[in-house]
C-alpha cells in the first residue's frame, strides 16, 4: 500500500472568509485494478485519519485502510475541518453543518479530481473511469448523508 498525504483548499466552498483546507490520507494499493473502486472515508466527532488508518498490534496491515487496498480498493481517509491535520479556526462554533457538509463535498469532487487527471502525485497514474462509495463513522456518517443528499456526490 502507497500512502499519500494531501491537503485540499476549501476556502471558497465553506465561504467563512478564512484560508480553510482539509487533510486526506489517500491509500492506493500496490496494484490498481482495471475497473477501481475509490471509497471516501469519514471519522466520527473528534477522530481524524488515523481512525482508518491506525494499525492494532497484531494486525500488520494499515487497519481498515490496509483491509481495503488489500483488497484494490483506493481508500481515501479525510479529517474534517478542526479536525486532525485540518485547518484549525479561532473559534469552532463558526463552523455549523453546512459548512462541513461543503468542506467534505469539495474534499472528495477535488480528489475525486486529481486522482482522475493523476495530480494526487508524480508517482501516481492517472485512475480511469472509478467507482466511488463514501463510507462515515458516527458523525461522519451523518455528514456523509447530508452531503449526498445536497450534493449527490
Amino acid at each position: 500500500m502507497r500512502v499519500y498525504e494531501v491537503a485540499v483548499d476549501v476556502s471558497t466552498e465553506v465561504g467563512l472568509g478564512q484560508s480553510l483546507s482539509v487533510a486526506a490520507r489517500v491509500c492506493v494499493p500496490d496494484t490498481i485494478p482495471e475497473e477501481p473502486l475509490v471509497c471516501f472515508a469519514f471519522p466520527g466527532g473528534g477522530y481524524n485519519t488515523r481512525y482508518f488508518t491506525f494499525d492494532m498490534p497484531g494486525s500488520g496491515g494499515g487497519g481498515q485502510a490496509g483491509w481495503h487496498t488489500s483488497r484494490g480498493w483506493i481508500f481515501i481517509a479525510c479529517d474534517h475541518l478542526a479536525c486532525g491535520s485540518s485547518t484549525r479556526v479561532e473559534d469552532v462554533t463558526e463552523i455549523g453543518w453546512d459548512h462541513l457538509v461543503a468542506a467534505n463535498e469539495a474534499t472528495a469532487r477535488k480528489l475525486l479530481t486529481r486522482l482522475t487527471d493523476g495530480t494526487i502525485d508524480p508517482d501516481l497514474p492517472a485512475i480511469h473511469s472509478p467507482f466511488t462509495v463514501g463510507l462515515g463513522q458516527s458523525m461522519g456518517g451523518a455528514i456523509l448523508i447530508l452531503q449526498q443528499g445536497r450534493h449527490h456526490v
